[in-house]
């Protein structure tokens, strides 16, 4: 989903929910807002309450979001997969690379990173000057834009998850230290959302 927006410089946010579970999707989400929305939404930015999520998604200039299927993880390792989606999910806004982007680092090195960025970029991409170098890439990224981009990522993946628990029952937060997803996971192996058996 795109929203459209008045022309000018924004800032994208990205931010990616439920890397490191053994059971159902990942959701990347990329978030374009100016100053004057994170002034208007500073309280709510982290919020989990869905009147919250709901009043931000229908103002938000911009909001891109995909989720990754579990036969995704099959097709590449993780640490190449994430920077490719990122890049889909960023090239779904017009000419990206003219915004100020922040991104929340995962287990790369940023040098690493933006390399993987590189190295993925699909054809239409190749010969611009995607401006990486000045890219806000860090890890525990604090700023407003990414938190923003966190919620809706987590939120989008929170519904994906209970769609899945809808038929398959309770299995927990899907992580390998939450004892209910063990459970789930040792006794339904043949289930199409499991990402990863421990």
């Amino acid at each position: 989903m795109v929203k459209k927006d008045k022309e000018g410089k924004l800032q994208l946010g990205i931010y990616v929910a439920a890397i490191d579970v053994a059971v159902g999707p990942m959701t990347i989400v990329v978030v374009g807002v100016d100053s004057k929305f994170l002034r208007k939404y500073s309280s709510m930015i982290k919020s989990k309450k869905d009147a919250h999520i709901k009043l931000m998604a229908k103002t938000v200039p911009r909001l891109s979001y995909i989720h990754i299927p579990i036969e995704e993880f099959k097709r590449m390792p993780i640490l190449d997969l994430i920077p490719t989606k990122v890049i889909e999910c960023l090239n779904s806004i017009k000419e990206f690379w003219n915004h100020e982007i922040k991104i929340e680092l995962w287990q790369y090195d940023r040098p690493d990173y933006e390399r993987k960025l590189l190295k993925h970029l699909p054809i239409n991409l190749r010969k611009v000057d995607l401006k990486i170098d000045k890219w806000g890439i860090e890890a525990n990224n604090k700023s407003k834009v990414v938190q923003l981009a966190a919620t809706f990522a987590n939120h989008f993946n929170a519904l994906e998850m209970q769609d899945i628990k809808n038929v398959y029952g309770d299995f927990g937060t899907g992580e390998v230290t939450d004892k209910k997803t063990l459970d789930f996971l040792d006794k339904n192996k043949d289930c199409p959302h499991i990402r990863r058996l421990v």
